[in-house]
């Protein structure tokens, strides 16, 4: 949990670290599609020369999805780190 700005400083070091703090907060670790409400830990992880960064592929309506979609994140070319520290 974090409880102050030394706890965010420590726990999200990287640009992965706050994605998934911010996947478990929205999701609860299960992803679920902006864009048809399908939860499921079936969601194709795409990734990008054999590296995952958060982007996702339904299976249901095969709409690809983040987990900033549909949120104030949402097409921001600022990092969540520094979101994370405003």
């Amino acid at each position: 949990m974090i409880r102050s700005l030394i706890d965010l400083l420590r726990n999200l070091q990287s640009e992965e670290d706050c994605r998934l703090f911010l996947e478990n907060i929205r999701w609860h670790g299960v992803p679920v599609c902006p864009h048809c409400g399908s939860k499921s830990e079936e969601h194709y992880k795409l990734t990008n020369g054999g590296i995952f960064r958060g982007l996702y592929k339904c299976k249901d309506c095969r709409e690809r999805f983040t987990v900033t979609v549909g949120t104030m994140f949402e097409g921001s070319h600022i990092p969540l780190q520094k979101w994370f520290i405003a």
